[in-house]
């Protein structure tokens, strides 16, 4: 499932610092608010601050939330095309469909709905009023999963791909978005990354158990700083020996696959031995962004595993 980390709306300097620093630990999708000021200028700094900082490869998407108007919007779009961005979100404010149809008409970028789609209702004006390329989708916006899968296949049945939106939810809410990715069709992460990001936003977990992506994500990091990978699971409570073997397994693939692996490392630091990993089927670890494949067919199911 391809994710994408989401930069605020501060000053160029700081927004390029924060999205080299995530491309670094593995990110490859970003997303940068735009549209708070009076006019879109700042924008187009923050944007080619970011796009120097991550290189040419790293997927980039904006998010207005609804501050442009039309012409603002139009100027704005011309200028991150020549950034490479891939999708325009929300530009204009809800309730206008006719605004962001006019958007969509006069700019080259895919515009993507979200505050103007709650209810199958809305998402039936904008289909109707050919205001959006892409639908972003979550339970908690619709209402629940069941309408979330119903907007999906409207929006499918008119030629709209969709993809998972976020309101920052912690990790139950987060376990369910992720279920309904992969359950529904019309949601395509691997197309247009997704916001599953919620629980990296605050400092402890709500769940005893982190999400899985959590759990990996600190080893990465303990790895980084030399830490035997031992010690850093020695206190992981709520998985079994089965599934933290499965998730080091994948972590050693990862650096194996992509060329990060330091021979440095003791191979008994993972407790794996090397004929073990050199005759193992090709596995690609994914974490958004373009390139990323999902990790299928190993386990129980597939995992999200961010790099």
């Amino acid at each position: 499932m391809r994710l994408k980390f989401v930069i605020g709306a501060v000053e160029p300097k700081l927004a390029a610092e924060r999205a080299r620093r995530m491309v670094e630990r593995g990110w490859k999708a970003i997303k940068v608010k735009v549209g708070r000021d009076e006019h879109p200028a700042g924008d187009v700094e923050r944007l080619r601050a970011v796009r120097d900082a991550i290189g040419p490869t790293v997927f980039l998407s904006v998010d207005a939330n609804g501050g442009y108007t039309v012409d603002q919007a139009v100027w704005a779009a011309s200028r991150f095309e020549r950034l490479d961005v891939a999708l325009f979100e929300q530009p204009t404010p809800r309730g206008d469909h006719g605004a962001m149809a006019q958007v969509r008409r006069r700019c080259g970028l895919p515009i993507m709905a979200d505050e103007r789609v709650f209810t199958p209702q809305d998402a039936l004006a904008i289909i109707r009023a050919e205001a959006a390329d892409v639908f972003s989708l979550y339970p908690g916006k619709h209402g629940g999963i069941r309408a979330t899968q119903a907007i999906a296949a409207m929006a499918e049945a008119a030629g709209i791909p969709c993809t998972i939106g976020s309101n920052l939810e912690r990790e139950v809410a987060t376990a369910a978005m992720a279920h309904v990715t992969v359950a529904t069709a019309n949601i395509c992460c691997e197309r247009f990354p997704g916001d599953l990001i919620g629980p990296l936003y605050f400092e402890q977990p709500l769940s005893r158990t982190p999400l899985r992506r959590q759990l990996i994500e600190r080893w990465h990091t303990d790895i980084r700083r030399n830490v035997d990978l031992e010690s850093a699971v020695a206190s992981t409570d709520g998985y079994s020996f089965a599934e933290i073997e499965e998730l080091k397994n994948l972590l050693v693939m990862h650096y194996m696959e992509s060329g990060e692996w330091n021979w440095g490392w003791s191979l008994k630091q993972f407790d794996i031995n090397r004929n073990e990993l050199t005759s193992r089927p090709s596995r690609h670890v994914g974490f958004g962004g373009t390139g990323g494949k999902s990790v299928r067919g190993y386990g129980r199911r597939e995992d999200d595993i961010p790099f």
